[in-house]
């Protein structure tokens, strides 16, 4: 599961908003949008990449804004959607039969789009599945725009995925119109099958309506039962009018959130709907997420790093404070004897019994001390003795370390069943490493394995622990 904290960058030819929620995603903590000049962005493609990324950090800038991790939505005009009937088969199957059945509604080769589904529907004989596409070279355009201005992107989804999730909870058919400066944008759904989408260049009430007859007309099987409008310069004339001449109560998008009055909520409806969806990876059967494998693979990467990071600064801490535990337990000793030396001097007795009893219990004090110290073992050493066995085939992404019980969880990707088999060989070899553990289901393919490993690290499962005891 990605990180749920993200800004949202919506793309328009003509301009880009920028939104971002606070983290109960209640309040609008900050939002504008900005022109992009003519020429960077033309029908719908980036054609001046390098442009369009300084006009990405130059928003950053006078937003005042340190995220990193941003939600990216791309003009509808360049995607393809359909939803489509599959028999009941097993999910590992579904991704073959899409792939066959994107070359019948593809007008160019499966392998010029990124794609992604999730499954809208399920029965016992069928399932319904929502496909998205969109042109290799138009996503990369937006997506590595954003990272060369230093943004790391989450998900990136359509206009349509985001006006659907904001106006859901109906279970039969609706109609979303979403009208902007340049264009309406026209959504044909049932629950959350969207049907089909369409983009009308004009804001021309005439055209809206001639397409949205034509699309009810040809989906009839499916029964709109509202329509949903939202966007800029709307007014009730207008709905009043589509009201009529579709026969189909139209009903304004209500979205009230904190921070952003209601008519510019209105112009916002793409960016505040992505805020209020959990980032998935691509590989999620639950969300749609175009967001192409290479940036997946790199926000891994760095979310492993941050994760070794954080480690490191936490054993970091854990041993400096047992160290300065150790160094004011040894300052209250020598206080406490100076102490003890002080009185003796004042009072001329020597209570010798008393003295023994005190020394008796520093050196208990001090043993203890001492013994807590001894038993602390940093990850990293756990970490750098596994690595160290790790065959070349095999990529190690997870280390999760109980230093309190000593087990141990790996997992990762092994090139070949010899390579999973090779790492599990050389753990056993380790003195330090016992009770290893390889699930059965990590050793069926024969090649790029999903494994996990568990084992127990001696040094910590062969100390009895003994809960201290403060002695008065």
């Amino acid at each position: 599961m990605f990180q749920k904290s993200f800004v949202s960058i919506v793309f328009y030819p003509d301009k880009i908003q920028v939104l971002k929620l606070d983290s109960k995603r209640k309040r609008v903590v900050k939002f504008s949008q900005f022109e992009v000049p003519p020429g960077v962005i033309m029908k719908y493609r980036v054609r001046d990449q390098v442009a369009l990324s300084k006009i990405i950090s130059q928003v950053w800038r006078k937003m005042g804004l340190h995220d990193k991790f941003v939600g990216v939505v791309v003009p509808e005009f360049s995607t393809y959607t359909k939803t489509l009937s599959l028999p009941a088969l097993a999910t590992d199957e579904i991704d073959e039969a899409i792939q066959w059945q994107l070359q019948e509604f593809l007008p160019t080769a499966p392998n010029n789009v990124i794609s992604d589904w999730k499954i809208v529907k399920r029965t016992a004989e069928s399932i319904d599945v929502l496909v998205v596409a969109i042109l290799r070279d138009i996503l990369f355009g937006y997506v590595d725009a954003v990272g060369h201005a230093g943004l790391y992107p989450l998900v990136v989804e359509t206009p349509s995925l985001s006006l659907e999730r904001i106006t859901g909870g109906d279970t039969g058919g609706k109609m979303i119109l979403y009208v902007s400066s340049h264009e309406t944008l026209l959504i044909l759904a049932e629950g959350e099958k969207i049907v089909a989408s369409s983009v009308v260049n004009t804001n021309k009430v005439e055209d809206t309506l001639n397409t949205a007859t034509r699309m009810i007309e040809h989906y009839r099987h499916v029964k709109v039962e509202h329509v949903h409008i939202g966007g800029v310069a709307l007014t009730q004339d207008l709905i009043q009018y589509l009201n009529f001449n579709l026969g189909i109560p139209v009903q304004l998008i209500s979205y009230s959130i904190a921070g952003i009055a209601n008519g510019q909520a209105q112009d916002y409806l793409s960016a505040i709907s992505m805020q209020l969806t959990d980032p998935a990876e691509p590989e999620s059967e639950r969300t749609v997420n175009l967001l192409p494998p290479g940036w997946a693979t790199h926000y891994k990467h760095k979310l492993r790093d941050i994760r070794y990071w954080t480690l490191t600064l936490l054993a970091s801490v854990v041993v400096w404070a047992a160290f300065l535990s150790t160094v004011i337990v040894f300052m209250l000793i020598g206080m406490q004897s100076d102490q003890l030396q002080r009185e003796h001097a004042a009072s001329g007795e020597e209570d010798y019994g008393s003295v023994i009893v005190e020394v008796e219990n520093i050196n208990k004090l001090t043993s203890k001390t001492l013994a807590i110290t001894s038993r602390i073992v940093p990850p990293q050493v756990v970490i750098n003795k596994i690595a160290a066995t790790k065959p070349p085939g095999v990529t190690i992404s997870l280390y999760d370390l109980n230093m309190e019980s000593g087990r141990v969880t790996i997992a990762g990707v092994a090139a070949t069943r010899g390579d999973l088999i090779a790492l599990k060989n050389a753990l056993e070899q380790e003195n330090d490493f016992d009770d290893i553990e390889v699930p059965i289901s990590s050793l069926v393919n024969e090649a790029n394995l999903d494994f996990q490993i568990n084992l127990n690290y001696v040094p910590v499962t062969a100390v009895k622990k003994v809960a201290p005891k403060l002695n008065i």
